[in-house]
């Protein structure tokens, strides 16, 4: 299927390899310089039955975080759901590592992780049309016939009043038509018989993990495609490989500034936020250095709350009833062939998912210790005993115990090394923290109200060693549920589980941030591809949020139909 992640055309002339460092041998490090051994999480210690007891002690908390049912009370008003969907493909656009759950020996193996380069939408564009030809379009012979990126025909859903075909609304899709696929496609589906599984021609095929991810990624899609379009109208011919790179980045330039502007501002404490963005030089975050490498606590801790912010139901236009988080995620290519090219009544309307002025999106769930139940009884995410040698039959498991294992055995640093890394006045605003200390006894109490009547013979051990050391993705989550702000400016003002804590959004920030400033000079900091920008956008100007990305694309594609050009 091509390769998928690869490169792409502008990743910072400085970002090598530290090759001296006894990890280099990995694409990936400790936040604030390489921890020593006695700054890593350990669980109940490194012998093979005290890693079986940690293990054990993961999947009970996992267990704690369940929750059967939510309710108003649980959703986050500040963060309408779509944004859960646009930080999972910024996830993509910073890690691509995919990986089996960790063996029981305690060896740390080879980490990859294809994003050398980042937040430059390596995950919509891989490595441009050369590179990953099956993503453009192949109109013609000539290079400059492959400028635009490819799309699917969202298919009519062959009922009375169903539209005409033609929207280009879905991620490009295809199948081999010398496979016959009869286990996943029904008898009487001759035409999708004939032309096996559908596979979709993607850069990084993890943007169809569901329904609104891929839709999302059409978005950008669409934009880039219209802006090819308005530079040929402008310079009178075919586009050439600098003036497609040029394209390229106005997209990330508008991609960056939802991502700066419009998401973190959402997702960060407000007081983190503002100091995190005033920061302009690498000597001001972390260990100060430009080591390229994936801090392991942002992609296997911190960058894991958003599974919190997951509902258990959508509604994604007026047409279709509300559908299940199950239903949302297997429509795709993967998953269920069966269902895609997506029919019309699938088309996402965004007024429901972004505050695009219709006032009807719905919010995303608070962020806190609390997941759908599909995500830790393994509906979607089952965890098998092959992968898992401590696995009991009457064990439930799901992504929530597997993000806790990834974590365990990744060698994060523990919360304690985390507190002594940031600045004291900054963590002392967190409620979880006194003193620069860990406070043992709320987090006692959290586990002891929600372990309830537990049946595990070990749980007051569990509770007494994530009190003291507690993993950092459930301390994160934990310190996002109670953290509220309750003085100074309304706009502010936060109750709990509205963003995350102030240790939680540091750790964000420490990523994003500093991954701005490193690749600063090729986007933000260039005054010309500023310059050309304004002249593509000088009708609305440049997008600085997902409302005014829906707005732009949703104009350039002339959504005027009501009840199906969706917007």
């Amino acid at each position: 299927m091509g390769k998928h992640g690869a490169s792409g055309g502008f990743e910072p002339a400085d970002a090598g390899r530290r090759d001296g460092n006894k990890n280099a041998q990995t694409d990936y490090r400790n936040m604030f310089g390489d921890a020593k051994a006695r700054e890593l999480y350990d669980g109940f210690g490194h012998s093979a039955a005290n890693r079986t007891k940690t293990r054990r002690m993961l999947r009970w908390l996992a267990q704690c975080m369940v929750r059967d049912r939510f309710d108003a009370s649980d959703e986050n008003p500040r963060i309408p759901a779509g944004y859960t969907y646009l930080a999972q493909l910024v996830s993509h656009d910073s890690v691509q590592s995919l990986a089996p759950l960790p063996d029981m020996s305690g060896k740390h193996l080879l980490r990859r992780n294809a994003r050398s380069a980042r937040l430059l939408l390596d995950t919509v564009y891989g490595g441009g049309p050369e590179a990953d030809p099956l993503a453009y379009a192949i109109d013609g012979r000539t290079w400059e016939d492959r400028a635009r990126l490819r799309l699917s025909v969202v298919e009519s859903v062959r009922r009375s009043g169903s539209p005409k075909l033609g929207t280009l609304r879905d991620v490009a899709r295809t199948g081999c038509p010398y496979i016959e696929d009869r286990a996943n496609f029904p008898p009487g589906n001759a035409v999708r018989q004939q032309t096996g599984s559908p596979d979709a021609l993607i850069a990084d095929p993890r943007n169809d993990d569901n329904v609104i991810l891929s839709q999302l990624t059409v978005l950008f899609i669409l934009l880039h495609n219209q802006l090819c379009a308005a530079v040929e109208k402008l310079d009178g011919k075919k586009l050439t490989y600098r003036r497609f790179n040029d394209v390229r980045r106005v997209v990330t330039l508008v991609y960056r500034r939802i991502v700066f502007d419009d998401l973190l501002r959402k997702l960060l404490h407000p007081a983190v936020y503002e100091v995190y963005r005033k920061k302009n030089r690498l000597a001001d975050f972390g260990d100060g250095t430009d080591d390229w490498r994936m801090p392991l606590e942002f992609s296997h801790a911190v960058y894991r709350f958003g599974h919190a912010m997951v509902r258990g139901t959508y509604e994604i236009n007026d047409e279709l009833q509300k559908q299940g988080l199950i239903q949302m995620v297997r429509r795709n290519s993967a998953m269920r062939p069966q269902d895609v090219p997506l029919t019309h009544d699938w088309l996402v309307d965004w007024s429901f998912l972004f505050a695009t002025g219709k006032d009807r999106e719905q919010p995303s769930r608070k962020i806190g210790p609390a997941f759908n139940e599909e995500f830790v009884k393994g509906y979607l995410f089952p965890v098998s005993a092959d992968e898992d040698a401590t696995k009991q039959p009457d064990d439930n498991d799901g992504l929530v115990y597997r993000d806790l294992v990834r974590g365990a055995d990744a060698g994060l640093r523990t919360v304690k090394s985390v507190l002594d890394n940031l600045d004291s006045a900054l963590c002392e605003h967190s409620p979880l923290v006194r003193r620069g200390r860990v406070s043992s006894r709320k987090i006692a109490a959290w586990l002891r109200t929600r372990a309830g009547d537990s049946e595990d013979a070990l749980a007051d051990d569990y509770i007494k060693n994530i009190s003291r050391d507690p993993p950092l993705l459930f301390f994160l989550l934990l310190e996002a549920g109670e953290t509220e702000i309750t003085t100074g400016r309304a706009a502010d003002r936060r109750s709990k589980g509205e963003c995350l804590g102030p240790i939680g959004s540091a750790l964000l920030a420490e990523f994003f941030f500093r991954e701005r400033v490193r690749s600063y000079d090729v986007i933000e900091g260039d005054k010309a591809l500023g310059k050309f920008a304004a002249t593509l956008f000088q009708a609305r100007g440049v997008p600085g949020s997902m409302p005014d990305l829906v707005a732009e694309v949703a104009a350039g594609q002339d959504w005027t139909d009501p009840k199906y050009q969706f917007v």
